[in-house]
């Protein structure tokens, strides 16, 4: 990956400070959606700064129920790594999928709001797909529903025509 590449974690604090901060370990029932959303968030970021580290992924993976319904809608016949899933060894096929394909240029959540069970996120990202060197640039929204500590529910909602039309040859 570039040098000039951006991912932020979130928009509050990351790491460590969460720690300080008190917050519940992944997968902990008392864990709000907003803590499960930050958690998620730090650990795509720490997936892309070394997506070979089994750890990275284990650490995302620890956060999504085993029974998960997952789907970011799209293209399939075109965009592989997109689609519905339903389990956490799925989930983990998707981010191996992704690494294969795509290399994060940006990755920027600028918004996190959550009720007692629903986060949302909001942000920007840009990615080049690798095979064809085009990047997709889409502003994204993230939707779970959090029960137990672990994300029950995943929507990505992105500019799916972007995505196609970067991956299409």
């Amino acid at each position: 990956m570039s040098d000039s590449r951006e991912l932020r974690a979130s928009p509050d604090s990351v790491g460590e400070d969460l720690q300080r901060a008190g917050h519940s370990p992944a997968g902990d029932a008392a864990a709000t959606p907003r803590d499960v959303a930050q958690r998620y968030l730090e650990g795509v970021a720490a997936f892309w700064a070394d997506p070979s580290a089994p750890q990275a992924l284990a650490s995302i993976l620890a956060l999504f129920a085993e029974d998960v319904d997952w789907d970011i809608p799209g293209d399939l016949s075109v965009v592989p790594w997109i689609g519905p899933r339903r389990s956490r060894e799925a989930v983990g096929d998707f981010f191996r999928q992704l690494a294969l394909h795509i290399e994060p240029q940006q990755f920027e959540a600028n918004r996190i709001v959550a009720d007692d069970e629903t986060v949302v996120v909001l942000g920007h990202l840009v990615s080049k797909v690798k095979r064809t060197g085009r990047l997709i640039t889409s502003s994204f929204a993230f939707d779970f529903i959090v029960r137990n500590g672990r994300i029950a529910r995943y929507r990505m909602f992105e500019d799916s025509h972007a995505v196609a039309q970067a991956t299409r040859d």
